[in-house]
């Protein structure tokens, strides 16, 4: 009674839904939105009106009634009628529309990552598809005994399929124990079912044990259909599988690559035979070995998504999906990504900036990262990149200033996260003492660099900033 009722409360939402298709408005082959009444209900007779009608025929009540006035099991109408029940199935023809369209749908798939999406969708379809062949391996067991009438062999309350010539029959006389397992019975619904569902996860696993198997000629056709459908969906979803491991291995496949080269490199250089009598020589060697180590091992930890793990990355380099987008939504997401490092220097601010000012500084600015230990000369051009403002990510640092009044280095100050470093120094010319000072990484660094002629044409464009 209790899945009667569901069954009946699902048949209801999908009877209501069945003639609410008549209403809503679908887009047509060049991507329009059709609200036309006429249009709508023309393409819904020809299309999905059929299946969606079949599919909310209400057989489960039809059977509970005929069940309970005692109506022959027997009879060919009774057995159309759970033949028809299969045809609910027609069911999930919308669920490839549905998904399409629906905004719950689209949004989860954006908002995870999409090898995870594929993992949990393989293991959705291995758990759909085994039920679906378990319960039709279990159907045909049914069909063959005759359906749900009392056996003189069994117990008043069990099924007519312990006697009969079904492939529960043949397991139960060669398996049963007592207190086992036991699908003989109207009550055993479950028993049966588990041992349904067993046959069908053997079978589409290719493991195949061999103790059930089928009897009568029915079993046979159902059960060769089955397998084979059960060797290409398997075929399927080993192969979706292994591109799905290929893709979340990626990253660790090129962290290993990356071990294995800073070990040929660290190689080359350290061997105790070569200068002997050099301590210091061989003490820097095994200390340069150690900080590459160290590292590569915190920059896969720190920055696993950065492309081959490199130390200077553009926007674009370490979000290509950039290069796909519009140039406003790139301009945009730019500055959505960058806007709180911008934020940290006073006249690159939004209180100063406009939206657009910032969003074009944004598109200039690099992803670089230092070991620790690392010295960076602040009057030296850095890469091709020239001089800069450093905006701390993460990690910290000891920053130096030259004094040309003194004519000598001021006090250290240690910089941590959120903090800036060389934001008045991009503001003098090259040369002038006070672009001297050193950064000092204490630990492993990632910072946002803003270069010096990104800032000079953004203050050229808006003098109100300078």
């Amino acid at each position: 009674m209790p899945w009667l009722v569901v069954n009946v409360i699902f048949n209801s939402c999908f009877f209501i839904d069945t003639f609410v298709y008549f209403f809503r408005a679908y887009h047509d082959k060049h991507g329009r939105l059709v609200f036309n009444l006429s249009a709508i209900r023309k393409k819904y007779l020809k299309t999905y009106f059929l299946p969606n009608v079949m599919s909310i025929f209400p057989t489960n009540l039809l059977l509970f009634f005929l069940t309970k006035y005692n109506y022959d099991d027997e009879s060919i109408g009774f057995r159309i009628l759970k033949i028809f029940d299969i045809l609910k199935l027609a069911r999930f023809a919308r669920a490839g529309s549905i998904m399409k369209v629906s905004d719950v749908v689209t949004n989860i798939r954006q908002s995870y990552k999409s090898q995870h999406q594929e993992l949990l969708k393989y293991s959705l379809l291995i758990i759909v598809v085994s039920h679906w062949f378990g319960c039709i391996w279990c159907f045909v067991a049914m069909v063959e005994s005759g359906g749900f009438h009392a056996d003189s062999m069994c117990d008043p309350d069990e099924l007519g399929v312990c006697q009969s010539k079904n492939w529960i029959a043949y397991w139960y006389n060669g398996n049963y124990v007592e207190g086992a397992l036991n699908p003989i019975g109207f009550k055993k619904d479950v028993d049966r079912y588990v041992l349904s569902l067993f046959w069908a996860i053997q079978t589409i696993t290719s493991i195949g044990y061999g103790n059930i198997s089928p009897l009568t000629s029915a079993e046979w056709f159902t059960g060769s259909f089955l397998m084979l459908l059960s060797g290409i969906m398997w075929s399927y979803v080993i192969g979706g599988l292994v591109g799905v491991a290929a893709a979340m291995e990626m990253n660790a496949d090129v962290h290993r690559k990356r071990v294995d080269d800073a070990n040929d490199l660290i190689n080359n250089f350290i061997d105790d035979s070569d200068d002997e009598g050099d301590d210091h020589c061989n003490f820097l060697k095994k200390s340069v070995a150690k900080r590459i180590k160290k590292y590569v091992h915190v920059q896969n930890v720190l920055s696993p998504n950065l492309p081959n793990n490199v130390c200077d990355t553009s926007l674009r380099q370490c979000y290509p999906v950039l290069e796909t987008l519009t140039p406003g939504l790139e301009l945009v997401s730019s500055l959505l990504v960058t806007k709180k490092y911008l934020d940290i220097v006073p006249y690159l601010s939004s209180d100063v900036l406009s939206f657009e000012e910032q969003s074009l500084l944004a598109m200039e600015c690099i992803f670089l990262e230092f070991s620790s230990g690392e010295k960076i000369k602040m009057e030296e051009s850095l890469k091709d990149y020239g001089r800069g403002i450093f905006v701390i990510r993460s990690g910290s640092a000891l920053a130096c200033r030259f004094s040309s009044k003194s004519n000598r280095t001021k006090p250290s100050v240690l910089l941590t996260l959120g903090m800036s470093f060389g934001e008045d120094m991009v503001l003098v010319e090259d040369g002038h003492d006070a672009t001297k000072g050193v950064l000092s990484c204490l630990t492993f660094m990632r910072i946002i660099f803003i270069p010096r002629g990104a800032v000079l044409a953004c203050l050229e464009r808006n003098p109100h900033a300078w």
